[in-house]
């Protein structure tokens, strides 16, 4: 479950205009079919996944998800505050081992005050299931994050804005075997940012963050998987014209862990995205770039990601709506995870190909049909996998 707050400290915005009130609610149920060839990215040579899990555990399966949520705004003259909650209730057809409660919420106080000064602040929480792929636990794991932020942009004069920002993060594992995985993470930022035009603009921002394993398996903190990390970065945005935008970034990230050799990192990281819309119905967006990442339920396993992406997407009307993620990557671990000992050098190439299709047969329901095919190799067989997703989800609006 995914929820997200803000302390109602702020309830009464200090520049406001109570003439300017506008409230909107949205209630809504859907229900998806989804069936998972692979659902645990057991390795292509193991036949059955009995063995590794327990008797009634099958490799492929079908899940009904069940969903209510909603989507509110809240308005008061130039303050607004903007919440959008669902939840989910997960059942397995044959794992019913996995039946679990998962979910998602967002909530954010975006602000204005006088002619210089916005921003943002809220809570998210994210609740979900995590895959055994990256993580090798063929139980039921359960990954929970929160996150609080808070930001400011401060327009120094006409073309010159100043930025600042602030985030505690939070990641835990319901199963005590993941535990080693539990993270605390408080990251600042600070930058410039120059608009030479509304579509136009560059920027360098400095940002530090300090992050702190919970726990391992005897409720003990893990030191050595500490570190502490800054990153420098130029961003840029650039309109040629109506139909292709230009944005990304180039910095450097150094990584350092005080209380172990391992897991260091120093090294230049980059993205570029282009959006190019072919035309009014039809858009492409490519993206290329180097970073360093990891799993969201495998927090403590970073690796260097080297990929590039295109995602086509097609207006065919305005009741359908068609477009895909193709996806490719090559990663390399940074040995900052405990199995880096037993395990060895780990290199990974990934390729990912998504469709979706959206049907809106009424105002109120929109139907979807999705396909998801991956393939994971690596230089350890034991995280070589391919899976194959199919999705089909009703939603009603009120």
């Amino acid at each position: 479950m995914v929820i997200k707050g803000v302390d109602c400290a702020y309830a009464v915005p200090m520049d406001s205009d109570s003439s300017n009130t506008s409230e909107r609610y949205t209630v809504f149920v859907s229900d998806a079919i989804v069936y998972d060839n692979n659902i645990f990215g057991l390795p292509s040579d193991q036949a059955s996944s009995q063995n590794l899990i327990s008797p009634r555990a099958r490799h492929s399966d079908y899940s009904d998800i069940a969903s209510i949520g909603s989507a509110d705004m809240f308005e008061y003259g130039r303050q607004m505050v903007n919440l959008d909650l669902q939840i989910n209730e997960s059942r397995y057809a044959r794992n019913t081992f996995l039946n679990n409660a998962s979910g998602n919420a967002d909530l954010k106080w975006a602000w204005e005050y006088g002619s210089n000064a916005s921003g943002d602040a809220g809570f998210d929480y994210v609740r979900q299931l995590a895959k055994s792929s990256q993580t090798l636990f063929y139980g039921k794991d359960l990954v929970a994050s929160t996150t609080e932020f808070a930001d400011m942009r401060y327009e120094l004069n006409s073309k010159l804005v100043l930025l600042a920002g602030l985030r505690d993060v939070d990641t835990s594992n319901s199963a005590p075997e993941l535990q080693a995985d539990n993270y605390h993470s408080k990251s600042g930022n600070v930058g410039l940012e120059f608009d030479s035009s509304d579509t136009n603009s560059v920027g360098f921002e400095y940002r530090y963050s300090d992050v702190r394993a919970l726990q391992n398996f005897a409720n003990v903190a893990l030191n050595s998987s500490n570190y502490n990390e800054d990153t420098e970065r130029i961003s840029g945005k650039y309109a040629v014209d109506d139909k292709t935008q230009f944005e990304g970034y180039v910095g450097y990230l150094k990584r350092r862990y005080p209380n172990s050799q391992f897991g260091a990192f120093s090294g230049d990281i980059w993205r570029l995205n282009t959006n190019y819309y072919v035309t009014e119905r039809t858009s492409l967006r490519a993206s290329v770039g180097r970073d360093l990442e990891a799993y969201f339920d495998a927090q403590s396993n970073y690796f260097v990601a080297d990929g590039e992406s295109i995602s086509p997407a097609w207006n065919a009307s305005e009741k359908l709506n068609i477009y895909g993620v193709f996806s490719w990557a090559k990663q390399h671990y940074i040995a900052s995870n405990p199995s880096f000992y037993t395990l060895g050098v780990r290199r990974d190439s990934v390729a990912s190909q998504q469709i979706n299709i959206e049907y809106d047969p009424a105002r109120f329901m929109i139907v979807s049909i999705a396909y998801t095919n991956e393939r994971h190799l690596s230089t350890l067989s034991l995280f070589n996998y391919a899976d194959r997703v199919w999705t089909g989800s009703i939603k009603i609006v009120f």
